[in-house]
């Protein structure tokens, strides 16, 4: 009977040798074994049975016996694999608990930059004008827009939107391309608003 393969893979994650795997695998499935009927099942040389056998009993994974044929016999699986397992637990531990304080780290650099994160999404294109006005209401300290032509019709559209922020005094910036810019065409933005063309 050949080694369940997804169950050698497995083993091999717990940091097992493709050889150390199919043997413990082996010994699980048909008890105490020699070392001949291992290298027989498993399908690997002879001669190679033996490292394995003694690499695995330094891993507290099977004992061998001093008789003679050698007899093998795994470790129950929840003895032999509990502190690796408690291992694995620490060190993922240990990396939440870092990932913790880098946050937090992060976030105390933002504060003190006064930068804020932000999330942006794509919004259908008949929603860009309502989504833009929501997002100039819930301004709290800054409004810093760069458009394009096409963008600056939109928002001459929230003007209202930018007087109330202005009166919140809630810092409006406006950068928009130079045909934007014209002095007919500034006084569409609201007053206050600071207007640069690149």
């Amino acid at each position: 009977m050949k080694a369940d393969s997804s169950l050698v893979v497995s083993l091999e994650e717990f940091g097992l040798s493709s050889y150390e795997a199919r043997v413990y695998h082996s010994m699980l499935a048909r008890g105490p074994i020699s070392a001949s009927e291992l290298a027989y099942y498993t399908e690997i040389p002879r001669t190679k049975v033996y490292p394995t056998l003694q690499k695995l009993e330094k891993k507290n994974l099977a004992t061998v016996s001093d008789t003679k044929p050698i007899m093998c016999t795994a470790i129950a699986p929840e003895e032999a694999f509990d502190e690796i397992i408690q291992e694995q637990i620490n060190k993922i531990n240990a990396m939440n608990t870092l990932v913790s304080n880098l946050k937090a780290l992060s976030d105390e650099s933002r504060r003190n930059s006064g930068v804020k994160e932000g999330r942006h999404r794509r919004l259908a294109i008949g929603r860009v004008l309502e989504e833009l006005k929501i997002m100039i209401n819930r301004a709290s300290e800054n409004v810093m827009v760069m458009t394009d032509q096409v963008g600056a019709r939109l928002i001459r559209e929230c003007n209202e939107q930018l007087t109330a922020a202005g009166r919140r005094n809630v810092r409006v910036r406006i950068i928009v391309p130079p045909n934007e810019a014209g002095s007919e065409k500034t006084g569409i933005f609201p007053v206050g608003a600071q207007i640069r063309m690149v």
